[in-house]
């Protein structure tokens, strides 16, 4: 379902909510749960972040669509010539010189 229709917020904070609640066994949250989604490296669990999981899924079967020939969504993707990759950053010539980090 995550590759055809956006979760909405409702959703998304109910799984992120059941998740922890099950693993703590109904007790109260031992730690917040945006540490669990950070890696073990950095002191979390490597928990999926249901939100960013699900829309990375939209994104992708989007993309995959683009690049069929012959769907609507390639021809739409032609007609507002978004067919190129982009400088990342793309607006790097906007950035004063005295802000260099920024850059990086």
């Amino acid at each position: 379902m995550a590759q055809i229709v956006p979760l909405t917020t409702a959703h998304a904070q109910k799984i992120t909510t059941i998740c922890p609640w099950y693993i703590w066994q109904g007790a109260i949250f031992r730690m917040p749960v945006m540490t669990l989604h950070r890696p073990k490296e950095e002191g979390g669990w490597s928990f999926p972040n249901i939100s960013a999981k699900c829309r990375t899924l939209l994104y992708s079967r989007i993309q995959m669509m683009g690049d069929k020939d012959g769907t609507v969504l390639s021809e739409q993707i032609s007609n507002l010539d978004l067919n190129h990759t982009l400088a990342n950053p793309p607006n790097v010539a906007r950035i004063p010189p005295k802000l260099v980090h920024i850059r990086q």
